[in-house]
């Protein structure tokens, strides 16, 4: 096997938003910070893309952590031929860049990749294999908006999410028929640049799962794992267990109808990691319910990348990956305990640390 060089483009669904995009020094800046999470699944010699000077020392793990020797690359110069590009999502540039430096090597269509990460496409898919969730609508004007919004009641919350966004991002929470001139601004920027918006009925979450799959060019696909994530008051990521997540009985309904849903992802024309998240909520009936495709990412995943810490751990363990902007929960048991904060972190405004925490038996939320 070549030896592959991962690229974390963490900022890739802007750039499926608005292609060509240029990304401000603040998302440089997580890209860099974000660049060691790729030790998870990395192998010894694989490369690395860090944009930020690390010391060497940074790269250089204690050996009893059993993590491979990367190489780390700021600079395309440096990256000796025939190795094989890994993106965190693909992109024209990397396409391209990789069709140069691998000439033989397989990768997704872009526009496929665009069309299947689109928000308009996850609902097109719910409606197709959960047609008992109906609650998102696709919208091309605020004129439909606010006709939507007319038989909503006073007290229902509800909120709009941008054809392409990530973990939380990208989204204008609302309640009632009131549409706000900054709501309104919002929604027309949004409909100017990608066209539509997604407007979904806000669900009171109990619990989330994210189902990891890899779609080959053809034949079935692989489910790789479920991982029990942590997100925090704005739906953004914050963390997940890696390993010992109790099975609930919800889980296996959850995994069928992603591998469902992966097998149209595939006829698609979309093949390499794919990340579903699916929610347990309480209906307005006080019912518990499944939503299996809350979010569809035809890219990896961090919950993807935590399924890689596995190696790291001994039978009887298991470990909680935390993404938090300050310190980590307070865990009851630690054995042992990995950060990949870069050194630069504490001057960074994203203040995100992230750490591996082995051996941990209770989470205080």
């Amino acid at each position: 096997m070549s030896p592959r060089l991962f690229f974390g483009n963490f900022s890739f669904e802007h750039h499926l938003a608005q292609p060509g995009w240029n990304p401000p020094a603040r998302l440089r800046r997580l890209d860099a910070e974000l660049a060691p999470i790729w030790w998870a699944v990395a192998e010894e010699g694989d490369f690395v893309w860090a944009p930020e000077v690390f010391p060497e020392s940074f790269w250089e793990m204690p050996p009893e952590w059993g993590l491979p020797q990367l190489c780390p690359i700021s600079d395309w110069l440096h990256l000796p031929t025939n190795v094989e590009i890994v993106p965190w999502g693909w992109t024209s540039e990397l396409a391209g860049e990789a069709r140069k430096r691998h000439p033989e090597g397989h990768r997704p269509d872009v526009a496929v990749v665009r069309h299947v990460n689109s928000r308009a496409y996850r609902v097109e898919l719910e409606r197709e294999l959960s047609p008992y969730f109906t609650g998102s609508q696709v919208l091309t004007s605020t004129e439909e908006f606010a006709t939507l919004l007319k038989p909503v009641s006073p007290n229902a919350k509800w909120v709009l999410k941008a054809n392409w966004g990530m973990s939380g991002r990208e989204q204008w929470r609302g309640q009632g028929q009131e549409i706000s001139e900054a709501c309104a601004n919002w929604l027309r920027a949004r409909l100017a640049r990608q066209g539509v918006v997604v407007w979904e009925p806000w669900l009171e979450s109990l619990a989330e799962v994210g189902i990891q799959c890899e779609i080959p060019v053809a034949g079935p696909v692989e489910f790789m794992g479920l991982t029990e994530s942590v997100v925090d008051a704005f739906g953004q990521f914050a963390g997940c267990w890696v390993q010992g997540v109790p099975e609930a009985a919800w889980h296996g309904q959850a995994i069928e109808q992603a591998l469902r849903a992966a097998a149209f992802v595939q006829k698609a024309g979309y093949f390499g990691p794919l990340g579903i998240d699916a929610m347990l909520f309480r209906n307005l009936e006080g019912e518990l319910c499944l939503r299996p495709l809350q979010d569809l990412n035809a890219r990896w995943t961090m919950g993807r990348i935590a399924l890689g810490w596995r190696r790291l751990l001994q039978p009887a363990e298991r470990a909680f990956w935390s993404h938090l902007p300050n310190s980590p929960p307070v865990f009851l048991s630690l054995t042992r305990r990995l950060s990949l904060a870069p050194p630069f972190l504490g001057s960074s405004p994203l203040q995100r640390r992230t750490e591996l925490l082995i051996d941990a038996p209770s989470f205080n939320q």
